[in-house]
């Protein structure tokens, strides 16, 4: 995979979440139905949306690094131990910073 490639497909998983976590915003602003039932639903629904939107924002922190990474020419090496990402897990998580070793060291 190339620079300008990795590029892209990091700058469109970035705005595919920018956009996530602007219609999950526009959700919490809805006006609320009065309803207690419906209440206990919604309520139910914003924290599963809660939860989305965080993971869509720590995401998009990771991408955010992996393009500075890639400006700074140190994409694909593993912040840990220095040692090259395999291409198999920068094609499946684009984003990451930790090669396979250092990550499940990490859990």
């Amino acid at each position: 995979m190339n620079t300008n490639q990795t590029r892209e497909i990091l700058l469109s998983k970035q705005r595919r979440l920018q956009r996530r976590v602007s219609m999950i915003d526009l959700d919490f602003r809805r006006e609320r139905d009065d309803d207690f039932e419906e209440l206990a639903t919604e309520s139910e629904n914003d924290e599963v949306l809660s939860a989305l939107q965080n993971e869509a924002i720590v995401e998009l922190e990771q991408i955010t690094k992996a393009l500075h990474l890639l400006d700074c020419g140190r994409y694909g090496k593993c912040l840990d131990c220095g040692q090259d990402i395999s291409k198999e897990r920068l094609q499946v998580l684009p984003y990451t910073t930790l090669c396979s070793k250092c990550a499940s060291d990490d859990s």
